[in-house]
């Protein structure tokens, strides 16, 4: 079967879904069929729990900020009409591909598509994840997202202590630690 968030043609769906991108096959058929939250609202969720994780203030342009600069012009980008696209699709993290890909579908008034949904959020949590580890001095880290835990595990060398199942008041918690 081929996977609709990356492509790839497996056997077991569900074991990949599980694994690779770190959601239920509930929650993988729930995106393809229904579609999920907008772009924007996703990455500031993400965003704040970033935050909530990494207890950083992220520098970088909100996505509401960035939207607005793309679509409605951006005073500090509008004096210079002859800045060049790479530097624009730097500063966004976008290839030029992706950014034709939302412009058609703005202008289409379509909404993002659930794959382009989750391909943007496992982007964002292995970006979270480089700042976590690029930052990380010792001990344990408490992790709330899965995808962003499961990265630090396989990318950056960290371990699971631990895992704390979620509660009626408090979401489930990876307790990560890496020797130095």
């Amino acid at each position: 079967m081929k996977c609709e968030i990356c492509g790839a043609e497996k056997k077991n769906l569900i074991l990949h879904v599980r694994t690779k991108h770190g959601i239920s096959m509930e929650e993988y058929e729930a995106s393809i069929s229904e579609g999920m939250e907008e772009l924007d609202s996703i990455e500031e969720g993400m965003i704040q729990e970033a935050v909530e994780v990494t207890e950083v203030v992220p520098d970088k342009i909100s996505p509401k900020d960035r939207q607005r600069n793309i679509f409605a012009g951006s005073t500090e980008f509008e004096r210079d009409i002859n800045r060049p696209l790479k530097s624009f699709l730097d500063e966004f993290e976008v290839t030029e591909e992706e950014l034709r890909s939302v412009t058609r579908q703005y202008k289409g008034g379509r909404t993002i598509s659930a794959t382009q949904n989750v391909a943007n959020k496992l982007k964002l949590s292995e970006k979270t994840a480089k700042q976590i580890s690029d930052e990380y001095k010792d001990g344990n880290i408490d992790v709330y997202e899965s995808e962003v835990a499961g990265t630090l595990v396989e990318k950056f060398g960290f371990k699971c202590v631990k895992t704390v199942p979620k509660t009626d008041t408090s979401r489930k918690k990876w307790i990560l630690s890496k020797s130095l």
